[in-house]
């Protein structure tokens, strides 16, 4: 080996000594920081993770957000109590939301590890900004900055977006007391720009008494061209009731939304609207809903000069939404007898279901009762008989109703479809149809027996099923002495014990009290006993036999069986 290889060789193993040197030579703590293992995320504590200890409101919330994104949702826990103790008021809850967005407080809500806290955080969010966003005086002031520069308008009408349908009102409301056309159309271009949160509340405005209002509205449903829509513009549009103007703007709010040219007559017509709304209202009478679940619907209120938000029923909300479109396709139809029995079957059976079912219609000028009684108990019967069809029965309740009101016996000897109409009531299958068709049917005296007789015993014998045997009732002294109802007391075997009028007819429990109704039911059903006899004042009696024996009886007599 050469002398320079020699030198080099050596060079190479002193740099090969130096650099190598066993671990084990060091001592834990005198390990250098190059050769020490790096801590990793997970070997360290939440209070580690975080650069410093949350105490505020917001920090609390960084620290919830930053733990659960590194995967260390039980350890952000504490920190989501510790800020629902806290208890932040509206003001901070919004300045949180503006800082993370509403979809962090989403994600936090739907980690199953944060739950249920982090779903109350979610709902006092949502419930603060809700309250700021609907705030009256805050939209009124976004409504008025509308007036202002672009910029300005701009960012009202975002503002005025994400409050939703609430702002229509008001909007409406400044429509309805401008005269000024400029404010005016900064209104309507407003109301354009909101899309379909205000659909329903300007589908209501339709039906506002001031023409200048149904025209904006039809314009802006058009310029928002939501196709439902559609079906409440047919009758501004075509009805001869609409002024020219709102006629023109319906026509054309239709054609943007169904795309068809107004000019095209085979397209868009009269004949056309009629069908719509006919089929459109016969379609809300057979999908009734029997149910007592809550719904919202928009309305014209003409005291408040807008539109305002009830909660009712659903079945009554279907009911006035089918008799909207009834009324509609009557004004186009008036001659057409389907039209009307249609429109006569939502009046009656919504002012039924308005007043209760077991309690007769309202009388006087603009009620139900009264429209039934200008039409005749055969247009009434003509109701209860599609009614029964549909099986309608809110509105096949409300034709008996107002035919034991307005109706005579012969209805009992017509045919509609080889039955009386009422007669046919008595099979139907709800059996408050049933019962109401049996007392209809007393209601209006029958001189001579008919079909279906022993089904009426049946149906009120029923009726008093699981009823006591003993049960005060109250009755009249005439009742007393009339002889066919007093030999069918004594035939039913029933024992009479009248009661002194004043403190000894007090002394009975009111639980026994709560059937004294019940008699005067009966006597109501056999042919209104008030009418023909005087009333000489009431008297206590105790009946100690089954009811259903005396009815019965009483039927028999009253029916010549």
């Amino acid at each position: 080996m050469s002398f320079n290889n020699r030198i080099l060789a050596a060079f190479a193993l002193v740099i090969s000594c130096t650099l190598s040197t066993s671990p084990h030579v060091w001592s834990q703590d005198e390990i250098p920081p190059q050769f020490q293992k790096p801590a990793t995320i997970s070997n360290l504590s939440p209070d580690e993770l975080l650069l410093s200890k949350p105490e505020t409101p917001a920090q609390l919330l960084q620290a919830v957000i930053q733990l659960t994104g590194l995967g260390h949702a039980a350890s952000a826990k504490p920190y989501l109590d510790q800020l629902l103790k806290a208890n932040p008021d509206q003001e901070t809850l919004l300045k949180l939301r503006d800082e993370h967005g509403p979809a962090a407080f989403l994600s936090l809500a739907n980690n199953k590890a944060l739950q249920p806290e982090s779903v109350t955080l979610l709902n006092q969010m949502e419930a603060a900004f809700r309250a700021f966003a609907t705030d009256p005086a805050r939209i009124n002031g976004l409504i008025n900055d509308l007036s202002g520069t672009p910029t300005d308008r701009n960012i009202s009408i975002i503002q005025l977006k994400s409050a939703g349908s609430i702002v229509a009102p008001p909007i409406l409301k400044q429509l309805s007391q401008s005269e000024d056309p400029t404010r005016n159309d900064e209104l309507a271009f407003a109301l354009s720009q909101l899309g379909k949160p205000v659909v329903e509340p300007l589908i209501a405005a339709l039906r506002a008494p001031e023409n200048r209002i149904r025209k904006i509205a039809a314009e802006v449903l058009g310029d928002i061209a939501d196709p439902s829509a559609a079906l409440y513009l047919w009758n501004p549009a075509f009805s001869e009731s609409q002024e020219q103007s709102v006629q023109i703007a319906a026509r054309q709010a239709l054609s943007k939304i169904l795309g068809k040219d107004p000019r095209n007559v085979y397209e868009l017509n009269r004949h056309k609207a009629q069908q719509v709304l006919k089929n459109a209202a016969l379609q809300f009478y057979k999908n009734h809903v029997d149910a007592a679940e809550k719904q919202k619907i928009w309305v014209w209120d003409s005291t408040q000069q807008t539109v305002v938000q009830k909660e009712l029923a659903s079945q009554e909300v279907g009911l006035i939404e089918g008799l909207r479109l009834a009324k509609e396709a009557l004004e186009m139809s008036p001659d057409k007898q389907d039209v009307q029995t249609l429109y006569l079957s939502m009046v009656l059976a919504l002012e039924a279901y308005q007043v209760g079912w077991n309690h007769p219609l309202p009388e006087g000028p603009g009620t139900a009762f009264n429209l039934a009684l200008l039409s005749g108990p055969k247009a009434v019967s003509q109701v209860l008989a599609l009614a029964m069809k549909q099986g309608h029965t809110p509105s096949a309740l409300a034709a008996l109703k107002a035919l034991g009101q307005i109706g005579s016996r012969n209805l009992l000897y017509e045919k509609l479809d080889q039955h009386s109409s009422v007669i046919a009531a008595l099979n139907y299958p709800d059996r408050r149809v049933q019962f109401a068709a049996a007392t209809t049917i007393m209601q209006l005296d029958p001189a001579n027996t008919f079909p279906g007789a022993t089904r009426v015993i049946a149906i009120l014998t029923r009726a008093l099923g699981g009823q006591e045997n003993s049960r005060p009732l109250l009755s009249t002294a005439a009742f007393l002495e009339d002889r066919p109802w007093r030999g069918c007391l004594m035939n039913s075997g029933m024992k009479q014990s009248i009661l002194r009028p004043g403190w000894q007819a007090l002394k009975m429990p009111p639980s026994a009290w709560m059937s004294n109704s019940l008699l005067s039911n009966i006597i109501s059903c056999v042919g209104d006993f008030h009418r023909r006899l005087p009333i000489s004042g009431l008297i206590p009696v105790r009946l100690t036999s089954p009811l259903s024996s005396m009815v019965h009886c009483v039927l028999k007599i009253k029916l010549n069986m």
